[in-house]
């Protein structure tokens, strides 16, 4: 029997922008890895887009984050901006709904970075893998900026 979906082993850069280390990230319940492992980038563009195919598993009310499952267990969180739960929804926009499909690369949300930092927020895009995902953040790139579709993390 053959099989025609490739097994996630990366995750790839959701949004351009400059990477920093989870350690790095301006709140101390992403830096401290509780969350889980992976990194933020300061994003260079406003649209955010699936890491790889699979299946939307929730989005927030106030649509700053989406979380995405692969079809072979891998759950990545996207998070757009730090304390952005504040803006009530203000200058986001989720493309996407819960239990939708996503292929990689689809646009699955976009942002006004201007309205994040007006309000005072960091506009960090912070990429998270729950300790519950089947396979761990092994490695984040050593590339210092990543462009949308680059290789941001390999997985264990």
């Amino acid at each position: 029997m053959a099989n025609n979906k490739r097994s996630t082993d990366v995750v790839l850069a959701p949004i351009a922008g400059a990477v920093i280390e989870l350690a790095n990230v301006p709140d101390p319940v992403f830096s401290s890895g509780v969350m889980g492992g992976g990194c933020g980038i300061e994003p260079d563009e406003e649209s955010v887009v699936a890491p790889f195919s699979g299946t939307v598993t929730a989005v927030t009310p106030t649509e700053h984050a989406i979380g995405i499952t692969s079809d072979d267990g891998v759950e990545v969180l996207i998070h757009v901006g730090i304390d952005t739960v504040d803006m009530n929804g203000d200058g986001f926009c989720t493309l996407v709904e819960e239990g939708q499909k996503v292929e990689e690369g689809e646009p699955i949300l976009a942002f006004a970075r201007s309205l994040v930092r007006n309000a005072g927020h960091s506009d960090v895009v912070v990429v998270l893998m729950p300790p519950t995902s089947k396979k761990a953040a092994a490695k984040v790139t050593e590339k210092p900026n990543v462009k949308t579709g680059d290789v941001l993390i390999s997985l264990a």
